[in-house]
């Protein structure tokens, strides 16, 4: 089984394949914090199936806003 975890506090993901860490990411979760209530924008808690996936031609460092590639990277 593959999967993700994400640990906020790190600001990090990790890839596992088979029980077995393939991979380490940076990420960036919500400036809103972390909860759970719909529509808030904060990074929810939990497991999730991933159902999209975006950004595949944006460049390292992009930005998105509401799902969208801004053309602004960091």
């Amino acid at each position: 089984m593959n999967y993700l975890k994400v640990i906020i506090s790190e600001q990090k993901m990790y890839l596992y394949e088979e029980n077995e860490l393939i991979n380490t990411y940076e990420v960036s979760t919500s400036r809103f914090g972390i909860g759970n209530k719909k529509n808030s924008f904060k990074t929810p808690l939990g497991r999730h199936r991933i159902i999209e996936k975006i950004g595949v031609d944006v460049p390292e460092g992009g930005i998105f806003k509401q799902k969208k590639f801004s053309g602004e990277t960091f």
